[in-house]
């Protein structure tokens, strides 16, 4: 807990200090030096009108004015600011200037720095009678902002940037003291990821795995986005377009300014798995095939001379299946479909799409 020269405590020995807190004062100076930042000098300063809620309806957090703090070393806590303050802090205080009849203009302390000092001097030798721990013993006032920057950066994974404007470090080598320390926590979390621990500890990701986990997380979402439309029976090309131009937005790609292809094919193969590609394929090239037969067959009804188109556009028609057939049993191997199902569905829908399109080939009656 000590280094010898600074007391890092954890949020359980935090809490046996407020619990040790001989005066209530004690306990709200601890509070708003360890969980809002400010140095006791600029704590004892404090007035009730310096808390507020902004009136942008999008923040509903209780912030506190920290006036101009000149006693700073290297810098530090120097400048006005505001930081943000626990609600649960906020009411307890306002509870405390009820009671005693301060106004929006009067300090909420009564006593000054130095008194405020000695309090949590007694504070700590409180908490080192209760548990034995000599190390309470340490317990400065400045521990308590010791606290409040590793707490903030180190366990909860607050921004340090933000934990440096609210704190009034205006610059990285004034923080980093309180970050240098080891804590207990960061050794078990690294043991435990060399895999030399023996126990059953668990680890959470480096924020290097963190970020790679968030970007297969998204991509994850963007394909069970697509995969649960391709399993509605309606596909709206206007969907799927504004899918895709959100896609290439979200990469920053120029793509995502251009004007998106009309093509319904140019679609599909963009937001779809090779089900729905063999699909559109197929659909596509039956289609094609079917409307040449239709022409060269009335062709044939004016001039008889003209070759018979069956031949050669069966053959067409039917490689198109085979085509689709060999995408169709990749797709079923890889799918990203809910259910390998839909892709059979796909593989007896195909043909039979074909076939109908022979039969209406060879049976349309001759234009009146």
């Amino acid at each position: 807990m000590s280094d010898g020269a600074r007391l890092y405590y954890s949020p359980p020995e935090y809490q046996i200090l407020l619990n040790s807190a001989p005066k209530r004062r004690t306990y709200f100076a601890t509070r708003l030096e360890a969980e809002c930042s400010p140095r006791i000098g600029l704590v004892s300063q404090i007035e009730r009108g310096d808390f507020f809620i902004p009136l942008d309806p999008d923040v509903e957090l209780v912030f506190l004015k920290i006036r101009d703090g000149k006693d700073t070393t290297d810098n530090e806590d120097g400048g006005s600011r505001i930081t943000w303050v626990p609600f649960d802090l906020f009411e307890e205080i306002e509870a405390w200037c009820d009671r005693r009849s301060i106004g929006e203009d009067e300090q909420i302390f009564e006593v000054g720095a130095k008194t405020l000092s000695n309090d949590v001097v007694e504070m700590g030798e409180n908490a080192a009678t209760k548990t034995g721990d000599e190390d309470f013993l340490d317990l400065t006032t400045h521990d308590n902002r010791a606290y409040y920057a590793t707490n903030m950066i180190r366990r909860l994974g607050v921004d340090k940037e933000i934990v440096k404007s609210m704190g009034g470090w205006s610059s990285d080598k004034a923080i980093e003291p309180y970050l240098d320390i080891p804590l207990e926590k960061d050794i078990q979390n690294e043991l435990v990821r060399a895999g030399v621990v023996q126990k059953d500890v668990s680890a959470p990701p480096r924020h290097d795995d963190l970020a790679g986990l968030f970007r297969e997380l998204r991509e994850l979402r963007k394909q069970l986005h697509v995969a649960e439309l391709n399993n509605t029976h309606d596909l709206d090309l206007d969907v799927l377009k504004k899918i895709q131009s959100e896609a290439l937005a979200e990469e920053g790609t120029e793509e995502g300014n251009q004007k998106i292809d009309n093509s319904t094919l140019s679609n599909y193969l963009v937001v779809s798995d090779p089900v729905t590609a063999g699909a559109a394929i197929t659909a596509g090239g039956v289609e094609v095939a079917e409307k040449r037969a239709r022409r060269e067959k009335r062709a044939m009804e004016h001039d008889p001379s003209a070759a018979d188109p069956t031949p050669s556009h069966l053959a067409k028609v039917f490689g198109l299946c085979v085509v689709a057939g060999a995408m169709l049993a990749f797709s079923v191997s890889t799918s990203t479909f809910s259910a390998p199902v839909t892709a059979a569905l796909y593989g007896l829908a195909l043909p039979l799409a074909a076939g109908k399109a022979l039969i209406d080939v060879d049976l349309e009656e001759p234009p009146e």
